[in-house]
């Protein structure tokens, strides 16, 4: 029986009245929604409905990060999802196996809500690599098709390029530098999921440093430090109206994005017990030092902190205020949370058994059908 069929008549034709509920519905966040689906066979169908998960995307376009999923790269095992809220039955990729004949599988990389992962099929006695798009809160997924001939090899770089305040749509991006031509270029190939079709760009650049997908576009640390970027949507390269230049790579701790804003981390010197983190400007023109962190009150969690090696940045959030920072830091035995505003930390994942982990992938809840 339906948990609505026992309502009062007054409450009875409010549930009953489909964009009502809908409208309500549509402000709720995408794991609620998942345990209402037993309320009854109406919101069943509701919350099937693509449409309606859709529009949820929509109008939820940077829901709160829930956890991470954490790992490590070229490692023979799944990323485990830590919760930030002390969940433990966090989502898991162990559906994915469903495709058959998966040897391996890891995550590329996330993006507001869906994963991008690399798998390797045994078909024929033969290693197949291909990528797909999942989303691990509806524990859906849909394989990218096999590109023409001539597109991106083995060596690429792969990132999803998803952001449903411009477009309910997803693109993946991958590209290849040829440095050793006569003319250095790269190659850009994008498979779209809108016409399910691939396009493939070059464009003349001599170096491809830590690309990053932020605000519709793929920012890199090109030739002389100067960053450039590629537009997704119109696939072009931008200019930038100002050269955004980074003034030495061997100091840098983190290059990424947070908040819709490229984000740097910089140290002053060879120690990195210190650093500062510099923010882009609205126009992209030029670098703001929002803050200096020090991670000497971090000294508890390793007694081997002094060490280069041992303060690798994974991942960057973003807080209410300006200089309102969390990171993601792995040592050799922990991965931590720190937050800067409150000066206090936790341990996500203790790795003195596992290794030490070299990847953080965001988690947020979405409804993203795919």
């Amino acid at each position: 029986m339906d948990a609505l069929s026992d309502l009062p008549p007054a409450a009875e034709v409010i549930a009953n009245n489909v964009d009502l509920i809908t409208q309500i519905l549509l402000f709720l966040p995408a794991k609620s929604l998942i345990r209402f689906k037993s309320v009854s066979k109406q919101w069943l169908s509701l919350l099937s409905d693509t449409r309606f998960a859709t529009e949820h995307s929509c109008r939820n376009p940077r829901p709160s990060i829930s956890g991470f999923f954490l790992g490590r790269k070229y490692a023979n095992q799944s990323c485990k999802c830590v919760s930030l809220q002390g969940d433990p039955t966090g989502p898991s990729l162990n559906y994915l196996h469903r495709i058959g004949f998966v040897y391996r599988s890891q995550i590329v990389h996330s993006c507001n809500g869906l994963l991008l992962c690399e798998y390797s099929q045994v078909l024929c006695n033969v290693y197949i690599d291909r990528y797909l798009v999942c989303n691990p809160t509806t524990r859906t997924y849909t394989v990218i098709p096999e590109p023409e001939p001539g597109m991106f090899s083995s060596g690429c770089i792969a990132l999803l390029a998803f952001d449903p305040l411009k477009s309910p749509r997803y693109k993946v991006v991958f590209l290849g530098l040829y440095p050793y031509v006569e003319n250095p270029y790269v190659q850009i190939d994008i498979y779209c999921s809108e016409s399910a079709s691939w396009k493939q760009i070059r464009a003349p650049c001599r170096s491809l440093i830590h690309p990053v997908f932020c605000s519709g576009v793929i920012y890199w640390l090109g030739y002389e430090n100067v960053v450039s970027g590629f537009d997704v949507d119109s696939a072009k390269m931008i200019e930038m109206k100002k050269p955004l230049k980074i003034h030495s790579v061997d100091r840098i701790k983190y290059f990424g994005e947070c908040g819709g804003r490229l984000i740097l981390f910089q140290t002053r010197n060879r120690s990195a017990m210190a650093f500062d983190i510099l923010e882009t400007d609205n126009d992209y023109c030029c670098w703001i030092v929002k803050c200096r962190v020090s991670l000497g009150p971090l000294q508890s969690v390793s007694p081997q902190l002094e060490s280069e090696y041992c303060k690798s940045v994974l991942c960057v959030l973003k807080g209410e205020t300006e200089k309102d920072f969390a990171l993601v830091l792995t040592f050799p035995e922990k991965t931590i949370y720190y937050n800067l505003k409150c000066n206090s930390w936790n341990v996500l994942r203790d790795d003195s058994a596992l290794g030490s982990c070299d990847s953080a992938f965001p988690y947020v809840e979405s409804l993203y059908p795919l």
